[in-house]
């Protein structure tokens, strides 16, 4: 079991590597060999699978789980040439994440993963650095969300370490919008617990703030969808469109952010799901939505076999809806909304509590951008679910879970 766990850390490491291959000159080499990756995708799934913690009864992980898997076999009989296959294994992997949960429900094993981590990518970056550029570095650099989190108990070395992470993503990374987010969002949440008036606000609120974000998705999206307000495009919604006139024409990477850049591919993945009449089930792991906007692009690179169905979009939330339908999506919710109630109602320390409140922030954000992939962001993401879920991590007391994460650190 221990060299198990091992592999995964190294695998996990490289796989870091392959969270950035898109964005480097690396792509266009044989480092970025399909087969490789795949098999050491199914390797690292295999081994979720073989360690993971049997006694461990999830029941909202396990109904997805299941799911995932009705959906690969719709995916077979949906299936009609080389892209629709080549997708499908892609899909299925990605979707087969949360096996990890069984996994990284016990604290040792984390430990053992985010040690090598965080002892070796710093040299791997360096090694790869010449080859890389803009989105790859926030993506790279994601575990390093979670030391923003505790950045009030990182060692002097660890916190400087941990601000060059996240000004390299402000600087050489700038163009992921994304990853400075993310980044941004963690360093928030860490200072406000590391400074005690605004911690007791915050623990006091925390039960409030859950039922909010659980909801403000759907709240918006029914707004959006009656046409009352589009948080999407919210710079013409607040009438920021003139008054950062001058602003946006100067600094073309801040008009980005302001940017709707969503309501569409929104529009059409809707439009496609109601059109082909796959709402409640989805289209399979195998398929996409199809698309007007981005259509031509993909028959370019198909030869014309997708007719214009792209395979994915830019928001997770829609992906999932795409693939397994409303079934999916409402599965998809039950497992960041169960991890997160069992962290911030029934948990003795307040750490946990902070991992919930940022894996709530990535449940909002789902709907907005999110990328899913087999990458070491969305992987980060299962193992802060993992956290929640675990009741290892929520009987510990804030003097034991400060000792777990310093082991970490040494």
């Amino acid at each position: 079991m221990l060299n198990s766990v091992k592999f995964l850390s190294y695998s996990i490491l490289l796989i870091s590597v392959y969270s950035v291959l898109q964005w480097s000159s690396l792509s266009m080499t044989i480092v970025n060999n399909t087969f490789f990756w795949w098999l050491l995708q199914a390797l690292i799934l295999y081994n979720f699978y073989k360690i993971g913690n049997r006694e461990i009864k999830n029941k909202k992980v396990s109904l997805f789980l299941i799911y995932v898997v009705l959906s690969f076999l719709y995916g077979l009989y949906m299936s009609g040439n080389y892209w629709h296959y080549k997708f499908l294994v892609r899909n299925t992997m990605i979707f087969l994440l949360p096996l990890s949960v069984y996994v990284f429900v016990e604290p040792y094993r984390i430990k053992t993963v985010l040690k090598v981590w965080f002892k070796k990518a710093l040299i791997l970056l360096v090694c790869i650095s010449p080859f890389i550029y803009s989105d790859a570095w926030g993506n790279y650099l994601t575990p390093f969300c979670l030391f923003g989190l505790f950045f009030g108990l990182l060692t002097k070395k660890w916190k400087l370490l941990t601000i060059f992470a996240f000004v390299l993503t402000l600087t050489l990374g700038w163009a992921s919008r994304s990853c400075t987010i993310r980044f941004s969002v963690a360093f928030i949440i860490g200072i406000l617990f590391s400074l005690k008036v605004s911690k007791s606000l915050l623990l006091k609120n925390l039960k409030l703030i859950y039922f909010v974000f659980c909801c403000i998705p759907f709240v918006f999206f029914v707004l959006g969808v009656l046409g009352v307000f589009n948080i999407l495009n919210v710079d013409e919604e607040l009438g920021l469109s003139k008054k950062y006139e001058i602003f946006r024409s100067e600094n073309k990477a801040n008009e980005a952010t302001l940017k709707d850049t969503r309501t569409l591919v929104y529009a059409e993945v809707l439009n496609s799901a109601v059109e082909n009449h796959y709402t409640i089930q989805g289209r399979s792991l195998a398929r996409g939505y199809d698309s007007v906007i981005f259509g031509d692009d993909v028959d370019k690179v198909s030869g014309g076999l997708l007719k214009g169905e792209r395979p994915s979009s830019e928001t997770c939330i829609l992906n999932v809806f795409t693939h397994m339908g409303v079934i999916g999506v409402f599965l998809y919710m039950l497992i960041f909304f169960k991890s997160t109630f069992l962290a911030i109602f029934h948990s003795k320390n307040d750490y946990i509590k902070i991992v919930a409140l940022y894996v709530l922030f990535r449940w909002v954000y789902s709907w907005i951008e999110e990328l899913a992939f087999f990458n070491i962001t969305y992987l980060m993401l299962w193992i802060m679910i993992s956290m929640c879920f675990s009741s290892y991590f929520r009987s510990m007391t804030n003097q034991e879970f400060r000792y777990w994460f310093k082991s970490i650190l040494n």
